[in-house]
């Protein structure tokens, strides 16, 4: 390690510009959960790094060529054609979301033929991605999908549970505005080293750094800030599928 000091390489990180996951605060600066996950992992592997802001698809993009050398993703094949794995960052919920009013779903083709908003860019799953009974509307924000979803030019949308908790927080809205309508899955998001990094000897050192910030405990209580929205959440499902099912019965 006290060569790479020494020569003073710096390490690039990419992050997405989706909220919590990375965006400028009212300040202008650089913040959100993955903002401050680098900067925990820089501080423990101690080399001197940067860490651009970008659309997701672009932070794709620049691990992939090269221009990027670390990235934290969610896993699948197409990150692993992008990058090698170091290790897992964070655990997320996929979960669909409606108007408030709606009652739960079974599966996908119960909202067939609907609008169904998503993140521009981001991947859900096999199960929603390669889903093609619905409509499927990009929007460049979950402030945004939400807002459209309230209003009525969306009948569901798509998201993780860290993105959905802290934009209902931020608009001031109380978690039932919103329905639960279906859980999809779970996926982690882990740390990707470039395949086409400069300098390979970097992945011993963020593997072990980020090895020591998760076995640590201080990783936990970055991501899991909005844990009681998410008991809050589940408790709302488990109500309303209780009542559909009783409906069912008479």
């Amino acid at each position: 390690m006290a060569s790479f000091a020494n020569d003073q390489q710096v390490v690039r990180f990419v992050t997405t510009t989706v909220e919590p996951w990375g965006y400028f605060n009212d300040r202008g600066l650089p913040d959100g959960l993955l903002v401050r996950f680098v900067n925990l992992l820089g501080r423990e592997a101690g080399l001197p790094f940067t860490n651009r802001l970008q659309p997701y698809p672009r932070v794709k993009h620049s691990l992939g060529n090269g221009q990027a050398d670390m990235a934290v993703m969610f896993v699948g094949p197409e990150s692993d054609l992008l990058g090698e794995s170091l290790g897992k960052v964070v655990d997320t919920h996929i979960m669909m979301i409606g108007r408030k009013g709606m009652k739960p779903v079974d599966n996908l083709q119960a909202l067939d033929g609907r609008l169904v908003g998503y993140i521009r860019g981001s991947r859900y799953g096999r199960q929603f991605d390669d889903y093609m009974g619905f409509t499927k509307i990009p929007v460049n924000r979950m402030r945004q999908g939400i807002a459209m979803l309230i209003t009525g030019r969306l009948d569901a949308m798509v998201s993780t549970d860290q993105s959905l908790f802290y934009t209902l927080d931020k608009m001031g809205l109380d978690i039932d505005e919103v329905s639960p309508l279906l859980f999809i899955g779970q996926t982690q998001g882990d740390l990707f080293i470039s395949h086409q990094v400069s300098n390979p000897e970097l992945a011993a050192i963020y593997r072990e750094a980020l090895r020591k910030l998760r076995h640590s405990g201080r990783l936990n209580p970055l991501f899991f800030q909005h844990e009681g929205l998410g008991e809050e959440w589940q408790a709302a499902q488990q109500r309303a599928l209780s009542e559909k099912s009783k409906l069912a019965d008479q």
